[in-house]
């Protein structure tokens, strides 16, 4: 069993002020040693407080608002009628082993009583191989966003550089709509001089259902890449 160091759960206090109102936040840091390696664990509570619940008059009630004060707090939308204070945002994360990387955030709303959204996702390499899993559960006010119940799954093998195959794959399951929404399966192959990436990408929400095929192909110690697939598109 590896030897663990003493746990250092010194809380640090931090109070940021913007122009709606200051930030409240928490954070808890856990450390252990296992060898050479050293695990951590991060847990942070964060909020926010207003002193113009209006934003100015910008913000318009009974429909979705998102501005930048909002927009970095949480990936979530919350701003629906004029707030004094922001939903809780816990986040945790986990660093057990080499390799493995697991996330949890999870939003309280104090006005509605309970958690309103909720995101985890676990990530593993190993060496040139990697798997990614994910859920998100949203049911807050229907004004904001429609109730959402989804699951992500990801795997493959290699990275941009890596010389010879690589192919990944995702896909996106709707519990809720019990429908596969999203798929995407990418193979790319990379030579001394050059690569080549294709990616085929289905997505079926709503009455859009549709097929999309992207290409890629990029030359050694040039920036410019020729084709249809971005970069923020890639699987890898």
């Amino acid at each position: 069993m590896p030897a663990l160091a003493v746990p250092s759960n010194v809380p640090l206090h931090c109070l940021r002020f913007g122009r709606a109102g200051p930030t409240l936040s928490l954070t808890n840091r856990i450390y252990a040693k296992r060898g050479d390696a050293v695990d951590e664990i991060t847990w942070e509570l964060m909020q926010k407080r207003y002193f113009d619940p209006t934003f100015g008059g910008a913000l318009i009630a009974g429909q979705r608002n998102v501005v930048a004060s909002s927009a970095d707090l949480t990936g979530y939308a919350y701003l629906v009628g004029p707030p004094s204070t922001s939903p809780v945002v816990s986040l945790l994360r986990i660093n057990p082993i080499l390799g493995l990387g697991i996330q949890w955030q999870a939003d309280y709303d104090p006005r509605r009583h309970g958690i309103v959204d909720s995101g985890n996702s676990m990530d593993y390499r190993w060496k040139k191989y990697f798997v990614s899993a994910g859920h998100n559960e949203v049911h807050t006010d229907p004004a904001l966003t429609t109730p959402a119940d989804q699951m992500r799954l990801k795997a493959g093998f290699g990275n941009p550089n890596h010389r010879g195959w690589n192919a990944a794959g995702e896909v996106i399951y709707d519990y809720r709509k019990a429908v596969v929404q999203y798929t995407t399966e990418q193979v790319t192959y990379n030579t001394d001089c050059c690569g080549i990436s294709v990616q085929f990408h289905r997505f079926n929400i709503g009455l859009r259902n549709e097929n999309q095929f992207r290409v890629a192909f990029s030359v050694a110690n040039i920036s410019t890449t020729l084709g249809n697939l971005k970069k923020q598109d890639r699987l890898f």
